[in-house]
Parts: C-alpha cells; structure tokens; sequence
C-alpha cells in the first residue's frame, strides 16, 4: 500500500517506544568452552524463570551487579580455576 493510498484511507502509523541503549558495543570473546557453560547457565535460570526470556546478554548483565561476598569469593576462585 502505497503513502498516499494510506493518507486516503485514514490509515495512520502508531508510534512505538523503541528500547533506548548507550549503543555502546563491547566485543566479547568466549572459546568454544566458554561458550557452552554460558549457553548451560542460561539454561539453567530459563528454567527457575520460565515465564522470563533469559537471554546470554542478560545473565552477563546480572552478574554485574553482584555484591554478595560469597558469590565474589566464589567467582574469584572459579577465574583463579578458569582462566
């Protein structure tokens, strides 16, 4: 349908809130190891969240905010292990 065949018919464009992000992109670079225990834990939480989309993007961005002292122990030793 062309635009004037939609201005003659009274046809409008709704307008939708787009999802705002700095639009900064940060390369990441996981092996083939990496990659699959991320895939696993995104599994993982799917499953205690099933009514959520639990994306890879999203559970790297939870792990920002991080603040109990047993996870950070915990995620020391598990780099000290990993890497």
């Amino acid at each position: 349908m062309a635009r004037s065949d939609r201005i003659a018919k009274g046809v409008t464009r709704v307008t939708e809130r787009r999802n705002i992000t700095t639009g900064k992109q940060m390369n990441l670079r996981l092996t083939g190891f990496d990659d699959d225990a991320l895939s696993m834990l995104v599994e993982k939480v799917q499953e205690k969240l099933p009514q959520k989309n639990i994306t890879r993007s999203r559970v790297l961005r939870a792990a920002c905010y991080l603040e109990d002292d047993k996870f950070i122990e915990k995620l020391a030793q598990l780099l000290v292990e990993n890497t």
